[in-house]
């Protein structure tokens, strides 16, 4: 009964193609992309270490489109392309501008698009949802009424689509990018017969923040907890700004992000439904809310910073100092175990110790595993969540020893099932961290809760553990199905 319940709620329509999920005690409302058409697992916790010191991490690398020629690197995922070439167009066949009631299945939904100035030119930057079959049309760009590119989507999630792991997502990520030889005052987008005038922001390159960190869209996410651990970690590691994208979470959760957001360390995001019609709705049939364009749009956001995704920003230095060419950094996989249960239920605040970040424990780092990444934003062209899609001339990717950096994943399957295993490493997070996330944790609460140290919190995980029992069933029944 539970789980039928559950999956009354509208976000279950992505049933098929959301590999695991958090869920949320109170929801916060959402509303649709206000876009243009033509034609957690929730939030993780991961740790990172560098040398003796390590910060816990709940993010997935993240992607940015530098125009231009792009070359292969050492990664097989790497593919060339080109930022849009100058060709000819007829316009007067083409129809007015689509509204949202003429959504079909061939039609590009643009989430956002940029524009960013470069030393030989502008670079236009659409991030766009669309069918692999739709995708394969090419897309036509006027700049001021006069000159005209051609351009075409790549898949931002990897070379193949549909994506192996996400076959039955009928609508997935794409990026286009055009280099345009002046700056654009209007910008009018043609696709198939159809056109439409382009809204654009233009974005900045530089700024003075060093490292920031970006959070792909939280739905159904209670764990407001974890919230707290992971900025404050992140913050003792030197991060300067943190980019939250949300769906749904519970009322905690947003107001931990809001007293984060009032200091001026993050920016809130609202990750929107997409439109749909009578016809069809992509959010029916789209893997994790389409995480990879949150990526995509975090890392336009985050061209101030001079490092994006998860490092420890002194190591970043000196590599970058030893390496002009190197574009990223990749991180080998470890899990993590906590011997101590993290708290849940009702409690007062003021008696949490956090004990649990005494008693952590890791495996050997193996490259074998879901490798993580560093990126240099302004170096990289795409990346999906485990690899590099393009990357800019001159540069390449390279993967830090396991002396230097490691990923340690504590994810909800295994955190609190630790193995008998002589190999593991214990006390994997320094303490200097702990008293930074424990401290931080203090000043939040403080000011949240008024200064009564008296108080309770409800920390519930349960209803997030009967919506992911609900879609392993069916995620089950689907594979079934299709033996048949």
């Amino acid at each position: 009964m539970v789980c039928r319940n559950l999956f009354l709620i509208q976000e279950l329509r992505n049933r098929l193609c959301i590999s695991a999920v958090g869920t949320t005690d109170t929801t916060m409302g959402h509303s649709r992309w206000p876009v243009l058409l033509l034609g957690r697992w929730i939030l993780r916790k991961r740790l990172l270490l560098g040398g003796v010191t390590a910060t816990v991490c709940i993010i997935f690398p993240s992607l940015i489109w530098v125009c231009g020629v792009f070359t292969s690197t050492h990664d097989r995922s790497f593919v060339s392309s080109d930022g849009g070439y100058p060709c000819r167009l007829e316009a007067p066949h083409f129809s007015v501008d689509l509204k949202t009631h003429n959504l079909k299945s061939s039609s590009m939904i643009i989430a956002r698009s940029t524009v960013l100035r470069q030393s030989d030119g502008f670079c236009l930057k659409m991030l766009v949802l669309e069918t692999c079959e739709s995708s394969k049309q090419i897309v036509r760009v006027q700049v001021n009424g006069r000159q005209v590119f051609c351009t075409s989507a790549i898949h931002v999630v990897d070379e193949e689509c549909p994506w192996r792991w996400a076959e039955s997502c009928e609508w997935t990520s794409f990026a286009l990018s055009a280099l345009l030889p002046e700056e654009p005052s209007n910008i009018r987008v043609f696709r198939g017969n159809n056109s439409i005038t382009l809204n654009y922001e233009k974005i900045r390159q530089h700024g003075d923040l060093r490292l920031v960190v970006c959070i792909q869209p939280l739905y159904w996410f209670v764990d407001w907890l974890q919230i707290i651990e992971f900025i404050e970690a992140w913050k003792s590691q030197g991060a300067d700004h943190f980019f939250f994208y949300y769906h749904i979470i519970s009322e905690q959760t947003m107001k931990i992000l809001r007293y984060y957001e009032s200091t001026g360390s993050v920016t809130l995001i609202p990750w929107k439904s997409f439109p749909s019609s009578v016809e069809v709705d992509p959010n029916e049939s789209v893997y994790r809310l389409a995480h990879a364009l949150a990526s995509n749009d975090c890392l336009h956001r985050a061209l101030v910073a001079q490092f994006v995704a998860t490092s420890v920003y002194k190591l970043l230095q000196y590599k970058d100092r030893r390496c002009s060419s190197c574009g990223g950094y990749v991180i080998a996989h470890a899990k993590l175990y906590y011997s101590n249960r993290r708290p849940s239920g009702e409690f007062r605040w003021a008696d949490m110790t956090m004990e649990w970040l005494s008693n952590s424990w890791a495996t050997v780092p193996d490259v074998r595993g879901p490798r993580k990444l560093i990126y240099r934003p302004e170096r990289i062209g795409i990346v999906s969540v485990h690899g590099v899609r393009k990357i800019n001339p001159n540069y390449v990717i390279i993967r830090l020893k396991n002396s230097e950096a490691a990923l340690f994943h504590a994810r909800h399957t295994w955190i609190d099932r630790m193995p008998v295993d002589d190999t593991l490493i214990p006390n994997v997070i320094p303490s200097s961290v702990r008293y930074r996330i424990h401290s931080g944790y203090e000043d939040v609460m403080n000011e949240i809760m008024a200064f009564n140290r008296s108080a309770t919190v409800v920390l519930d995980l349960s209803v997030q553990k009967r919506v992911q029992r609900c879609i392993g069933r069916l995620r089950f029944l689907t594979d079934q199905i299709r033996r048949v």
